[in-house]
């Protein structure tokens, strides 16, 4: 259990330390930005595999049992964590911490108008939901990892965008909002499906059926059963 705690420790600490602090700034007039972004990628994979590696590999003990309707919960969010996933990830984000670009108000996709975090809404709720459904231990700090990157990320990159944008990530940040749907609900934006892409809300929905179908050899869970 120790290894995992240190490898989420560090899972965590590294995406903000290279993201949010300035040892980023740092790294940058050091390496430049290409070099920059390599070690970024590298640690994040790296930092990723350690803590998959520590998870299948520690000692789970049992707080709670799964019940059965938490499954169910879990089953109606993931459709909504893979949509926001790859629309998020498929759109120009100018709420990237490393290298994100501020928008104009007419270019800014639509999933972007939701919220300005889609992809850290995804973690959230995929990380939340399955500390949820897995009461033990193990699962608790490796999902938590998750969680806790979800929640402090958006709040971070606010930070970092308002402190070098200025203005102009207010004026970008009117046009959305960090809670989904606010800005929409107070009028300040409006968006339709299509301005957040057909084909890439369908690409969300065959991204969920695939986890389903394979989520048996991704975790050893079988969520489809056939006969």
């Amino acid at each position: 259990m120790t290894a995992l705690t240190l490898a989420a420790l560090f899972f965590v600490a590294s995406h903000v330390l290279l993201s949010s602090t300035p040892l980023r700034g740092r790294l940058v007039r050091l390496f430049g930005k290409t070099g920059f972004l390599t070690i970024y990628a590298l640690v994040s994979v790296l930092s990723l595999g350690w803590l998959i590696v520590t998870f299948f590999d520690a000692p789970r003990d049992v707080f709670w049992e799964d019940p059965l309707w938490t499954r169910g919960v879990l089953m109606l969010a993931m459709p909504i964590v893979s949509v926001l996933l790859v629309t998020g990830m498929t759109a120009k984000n100018p709420t990237m911490a490393v290298v994100g670009r501020l928008l104009k108000a007419d270019e800014i996709p639509g999933i972007f108008r939701v919220t300005r975090h889609p992809v850290m809404w995804a973690l959230a709720i995929w990380s939340g939901g399955h500390m949820l459904a897995n009461g033990d231990s193990a699962s608790l700090i490796f999902f938590g990892a998750f969680l806790t990157l979800s929640f402090a990320g958006p709040f971070l990159i606010e930070r970092k965008k308002r402190a070098e944008e200025g203005s102009a990530w207010e004026s970008f940040a009117e046009q959305s909002s960090i809670l989904p749907f606010a800005a929409i609900i107070q009028g300040r934006t409006n968006v339709t499906l299509a301005e957040i892409g057909w084909g890439k809300i369908l690409s969300g929905l065959l991204l969920y059926a695939a986890l389903m179908l394979s989520h048996q050899w991704l975790s050893g869970v079988a969520l489809v059963q056939f006969s």
